[in-house]
């Protein structure tokens, strides 16, 4: 039996996101699989035993894998803007837990920024949480009456929900998981301890409160960064400010991100319009550790999915045209025979693949051309071909 844990404890609790799936040749796609599969393995540092292949995949993915517990990992699925399939990590609480105790708190930092650095994860959604286990400095019951009587501000323009009882436990939530927009977030406080008995599980603690901030598409994505960083011993601010390293910066920021979320006041009578003028209640600044509040950089409109794709692509274009071009000893006749054969090559592939066809007439739509048809393209196919005949013909 574990030992009950005791004040705070600060934690990721729930993580997911996107990233390619590359491989060179549709006969090693397997090949591919396994490795990441493998990869991953390591990474959460799960033995092999306990990888377990689903018999089929999800959500249009081909392969799907459970590794350990609460972490499934699915691979070759939708195709992203650039034209490549993706591949899917979901990390649910328990295997952020199993996690923590196959490795250490510490070791979040390799495991993300390897997520990040060499698979080029896009996160869409990050859950942090910081769980009370004593109450002797803010206790729900105190956070719920300031909270009736408008005692706060928050980062949120609507005011907060509350649902639940004394008995069953009750959760306080600000924002909406399913907003609209591409940023949204959500910060729900809760009684855990009274949630799981409801539920039916074994609960050994009399308090147990849950201050969980939930993060969601772009959001996600910016402050996944942040918390890589913040193990690094920086925070954005945007101006750069250096904290602690490791575990304590990793505190130090979610910590921030609560206190730019809700800010709950001393006792004051300004009206709503000027609740900011009031000061932060001393306890609530003692419970988020003396922070400064996290200011996270707005984020960017995306480009649209064309620009991205032709900054991309044209990073390595410009190389393999030249390599091909010194391939051909420099004549330009033999030059546009393989370029005229490869372009040939890649319409007759895409001829009877309508995503590919689509993708296609996005990127043509969105520079301001009409789209193109299936009859159109092999009409184009017939066309490469007549040349590259009549280049072939000996006189």
């Amino acid at each position: 039996m574990q030992d009950l844990k005791e004040g705070q404890e600060i934690i990721i609790d729930y993580l997911t996101g996107t990233f390619e799936f590359i491989s060179i040749d549709s006969e090693l796609e397997l090949e591919t699989v396994e490795n990441t599969v493998e990869l991953i393995r390591s990474l959460l540092n799960v033995s092999k035993e306990r990888v377990i292949e689903k018999e089929f995949g999800k959500g249009n993915y081909r392969y799907a894998y459970d590794i350990g517990d609460g972490v499934t990992l699915k691979l070759c699925g939708p195709i992203n803007e650039r034209g490549i399939n993706t591949n899917s990590l979901e990390m649910k609480g328990e295997g952020c837990r199993e996690f923590e105790r196959n490795n250490s708190v510490e070791k979040w930092y390799d495991f993300l920024l390897h997520l990040w650095c060499f698979l080029r994860i896009r996160c869409s959604r990050i859950d942090l949480t910081i769980d009370d286990y004593s109450g002797d400095i803010i206790s729900f019951n105190y956070l719920k009456d300031k909270l009736d009587r408008g005692m706060y501000t928050s980062a949120f323009k609507k005011p907060y929900t509350i649902h639940g009882n004394n008995t069953d436990g009750y959760s306080i939530t600000f924002g909406s998981r399913k907003a609209d927009n591409k940023t949204s977030k959500q910060l729900c406080i809760y009684e855990k301890n009274k949630e799981q008995i409801s539920k039916g599980k074994e609960c050994e603690y009399s308090y147990w409160t849950r201050y969980e901030m939930r993060f969601m598409h772009e959001k996600a994505a910016r402050v996944y960064e942040d918390v890589v960083y913040s193990f690094d011993g920086i925070m954005n601010y945007p101006e750069k400010k250096t904290i602690p390293k490791g575990e304590d910066g990793f505190k130090y920021l979610i910590s921030s991100l609560l206190y730019s979320m809700l800010d709950v006041k001393e006792e004051n009578t300004y009206d709503s319009s000027n609740k900011t003028k009031a000061k932060t209640d001393p306890l609530w600044l003692k419970f988020v550790g003396n922070v400064e509040k996290a200011k996270l950089a707005k984020v960017k409109p995306k480009e649209i999915s064309f620009n991205r794709f032709d900054k991309y692509i044209h990073q390595t274009l410009g190389l393999y045209i030249i390599f091909n071009f010194i391939k051909c000893g420099m004549n330009i006749n033999q030059y546009s025979k393989i370029g005229i054969q490869e372009l040939k090559n890649e319409l007759e592939k895409i001829s009877d693949n309508d995503k590919k066809i689509n993708r296609i007439n996005t990127y043509l739509i969105e520079s301001g051309l009409e789209p193109i048809n299936k009859n159109e393209l092999i009409d184009g196919i017939s066309k490469l071909e007549e040349y590259l005949e009549y280049e072939d013909l000996p006189f």
